[in-house]
């Protein structure tokens, strides 16, 4: 590899030097030929003969002909040839012409050769024109003199030096550059290898980012399934639960009625079988609080759960909590401290769940704990209000606590009387707390307690990802504001049409992000539109056939602002039915008795719609039972219940919802529409409580006056889309 980086020593090098020389040569093969002709025509006469002058510009126009021709195949041969035609005719001309100082011009072919061939050619070239004059000295006396031949000898040798130098200086150059040349050569080959090899790793990486792609698109598709496949199996949960209600609604009310009232069976009943059906109605008790946990879990994890949010006092919530807790602990001697700050601000939150949080961290904390007690400190800056509740029981193992949040996990000893429970309440907490933007934490130390805290933000949080303010319009700023000018937030604004207040009460926490205007008619709708043109309306209709005509009416006001239609019934059954109250099974006989004491009117015949034979036997058991004694009727359908209303006319009518055929209500509605059974009130018994689940729309309708181009219902699409399934990142 070394000699072929040597431009000398390697052929391909040597070819180059050669060629760059021949065309360096070309200029001075002119010259010479010009020359030779010059000669021949004009300097003729300085020569003693005629023939002798023609004879050099003959030689001299010949010559570089010939070189010509064998520079390409013999590049030296043709160049010694060219040295020597100017060394002899120098030399021939230094007698012929002894007026005129020749010689001195013997150092250029000196110079040729030292440049072009080498020094020891140049060497050669100097030694034999000296020797050559120093004959012709001797020869021609009087031809030169010694002091001009001393001086041509040291111009030779100076010249020699001189071309020398620069010969070497020019040749190290030329192999630098050459070198430079090789390994440029070689880095370009290197490069255009590598480029190669990218190109067809971009091909790779190309192919490899569509196979990315479509296996995202797989991806999102399988994750998809796999939320689905978790709803539904909350939901199949969920619903499993509902239709376990019924029966454990005979069971907790049969035996609750046996242990509260056993007159009423006309026997005297004896001990042991009272001590029996406790303990059925205790495990039924448990059983119940099971399914409740287990509704509210899968609700929360298939996105069904609904907050009821408002201000309310987290220091009377938890003064709730601890006042049904309280007494419990005080019959095991053990204690309960609350620290509550006296300034403790408003939370905006569901009363209920956070009372239910703060009850199952109570409940864990005490059933764990034998010596000492419970201490719940409340602490509060501008994001957050902490909640700690802290006991003195048998703690829980470090590795154990990363399980205390996964559904069923009971981590107590084993060996231990402290298990019980379902094992959701923590679980279910934590669902609850996140719902409200907050988070849940434990710590604790085997042998020396457990400190569980929650955090709930001060401020209104958004509780979705994808909010209304979205997609109705996005914020802009048209002109620079200047510092000292008052930064004014302008809120998008949408108008909800709607007969009855059903969103009004579940909007509200939007109402931060989107300044919403409920109105109930048309007319109220064109009022709003006139003073404040909205960027949406919202209708919120009872029926489809509402909504065609609420759409009509729309389209006569001659605004082209979005018009966005959903079909929601109004769950909230108890305002515009006539309903007294709402009785989720299983029903106790406390609970059902309770509910008719507060019905504002004496009450003595009840009316009892009811499908299930068992559940209609323990109702009619529980009413006829001393010391009330009601006079009971009985039907099972919807055509008989309507019937025995208007033939007895009823005091009360319990009313179940999901009644084949004739529905509760399609039978409320029918009762509403007579005039002397409509005033009639009525307790609903249901496995559900309508005004307990959330809002689910089945589907929207999006409309403006004038249509909508291709482009904007392909972006409303794309939008759409992107709001209900977003991509991954």
């Amino acid at each position: 590899m070394s000699s072929m980086r040597n431009p000398i020593s390697s052929s391909y090098g040597r070819d180059h030097l050669l060629q760059s020389t021949t065309q360096a040569l070309w200029p001075l093969l002119i010259f010479t030929c010009i020359a030779g002709i010059a000669v021949t025509l004009f300097g003729s006469a300085a020569f003693p003969t005629a023939w002798q002058g023609a004879s050099v510009g003959f030689v001299l126009t010949l010559a570089p002909v010939i070189v010509a021709f064998l520079l390409h195949e013999k590049h030296i041969l043709g160049l010694g040839i060219l040295i020597v035609t100017w060394t002899g005719i120098l030399l021939t001309s230094v007698p012929l012409l002894p007026h005129l100082p020749i010689y001195f011009f013997l150092i250029f072919p000196v110079a040729l050769a030292t440049s072009l061939i080498g020094w020891h050619v140049g060497l050669a070239t100097g030694l034999s024109t000296s020797l050559t004059l120093l004959v012709m000295s001797h020869l021609y006396p009087g031809l030169i003199s010694s002091s001009l031949y001393l001086l041509h000898v040291l111009l030779t040798g100076s010249i020699l030096f001189a071309s020398w130098l620069y010969s070497h200086c020019a040749r190290s150059t030329a192999y630098w550059y050459w070198q430079n040349y090789l390994e440029a050569r070689d880095q370009l080959e290197m490069a255009r290898s590598y480029q190669g090899e990218l190109n067809h790793a971009l091909k790779d990486l190309t192919k490899a980012t569509m196979e990315t792609a479509r296996l995202n698109q797989i991806l999102d598709a399988a994750l998809w399934e796999a939320e689905e496949a978790r709803r539904a199996k909350a939901e199949f949960a969920a619903n499993v639960s509902h239709e376990l209600r019924t029966p454990l609604n005979i069971i907790l009310g049969f035996s609750e009625t046996i242990l509260n009232a056993p007159a009423a069976y006309g026997i005297s009943l004896p001990p042991q079988l009272m001590a029996d059906v406790a303990a059925i109605h205790r495990n039924s008790q448990h059983l119940s609080q099971l399914i409740n946990d287990v509704l509210d879990l899968s609700q929360v994890e298939s996105h069904r759960h609904s907050l009821r949010r408002e201000w309310n006092s987290l220091t009377e919530i938890i003064q709730e909590a601890v006042s049904a807790i309280q007494p419990a602990l005080e019959a095991r001697g053990l204690y309960l401290i609350t620290h509550i700050p006296d300034q403790l601000p408003h939370l905006y939150c569901d009363r209920i769940r956070i009372r239910q949080v703060i009850l199952n961290l109570l409940s864990n904390a005490s059933r764990f704990t034998n010596v000492g007690g419970i201490t719940v400190d409340v602490s509060y800056d501008d994001q957050a209000v902490t909640v700690t509740i802290t006991d003195t029981g048998i703690g829980i193992a470090e590795a154990d606590v990363p399980k205390l949040f996964e559904p069923f996990q009971q981590l107590g000893n084993p060996q231990s009387d402290h298990r019980g429970g379902s094992g959701l309440g923590l679980s279910i907490s934590r669902k609850f707390i996140e719902l409200h933007g907050g988070q849940i934490g434990v710590r604790s130390q085997l042998g020396v307690g457990t400190s569980v805290w929650f955090t709930l933000p001060v401020k209104i949080t958004t509780l979705r990802q994808i909010n209304v303010a979205n997609w109705i319009v996005p914020g802009w700023g048209p002109w620079q504001r200047s510092r000292l000018t008052p930064n004014i937030k302008v809120m998008p604004r949408m108008v909800v049409l709607e007969s009855t207040d059903l969103l009004r009460t579940k909007i509200d926490g939007y109402s931060d992000e989107v300044e919403i205007e409920i109105v109930s008619t048309v007319e109220q709708l064109k009022s709003q539109i006139t003073r404040n043109p909205p960027q949406v309306i919202l209708v919120r209709a009872e029926s489809s056939e509402q909504i065609e005509a609420w759409l009509t009416e729309i389209d006569t006001l001659r605004c082209k602002i979005p018009v966005v239609a959903c079909h929601l019934k109004d769950q909230e059954l108890n305002k515009h039915l006539g309903i007294e109250d709402h009785l989720l099974k299983p029903i106790t006989p406390e609970r059902l008795l309770n509910a008719i004491r507060k019905i504002r009117k004496p009450i003595r015949s009840i009316l009892v719609v009811e499908d299930d034979p068992d559940t209609l036997q323990l109702i009619t058991r529980i009413l006829t039972a001393s010391p009330h004694r009601y006079r009971v009727l009985q039907a099972t359908h919807g055509q008989e219940a309507l019937e025995l209303m208007h033939l007895r006319q009823p005091d009360l009518v319990l009313l179940d919802i999901m009644i084949p055929g004739m529905d509760g209500l399609a039978i409320l509605a029918e009762k509403n529409r007579a005039s002397l059974l409509k005033d009639i009130p009525v307790l609903i018994l249901s496995a559900t409580d309508p005004a307990g689940q959330p809002i689910v729309i089945p589907y929207l309708q999006v409309t403006r006056k004038g249509g909508l181009s291709l482009p904007e219902m392909l972006y409303c699409a794309m939008t759409i889309g992107q709001v209900l399934t977003p991509l991954r990142d």
